[in-house]
């Protein structure tokens, strides 16, 4: 593998994890904000910060292949 495919897949590493993250918190400060303020639990709210983790997981299995086609290393023609 050479070093520009390993540095596009970091990088892509990197952002499917902050997509993971910053989902993750704000579902998690949804509930924490539904459980201090005893408000109604807003389920398009959840399911909308849900999207990010679901992108971000899905990225997250991509990356290899996804990498490979940036950088054309897997042009075997």
């Amino acid at each position: 593998m050479s070093p520009l495919v390993r540095a596009v897949r970091a990088v892509l590493f990197l952002i499917a994890g902050g997509l993971i993250v910053t989902g993750g918190m704000n579902i998690g400060l949804e509930f924490m904000r539904h459980h201090y303020q005893h408000t109604a639990l807003s389920f398009t709210r959840c399911a909308g910060w849900a999207l990010p983790v679901g992108l971000g997981i899905a990225l997250a299995l991509a990356t290899p292949s996804l990498a490979r086609q940036l950088t054309g290393e897997g042009d075997n023609e």
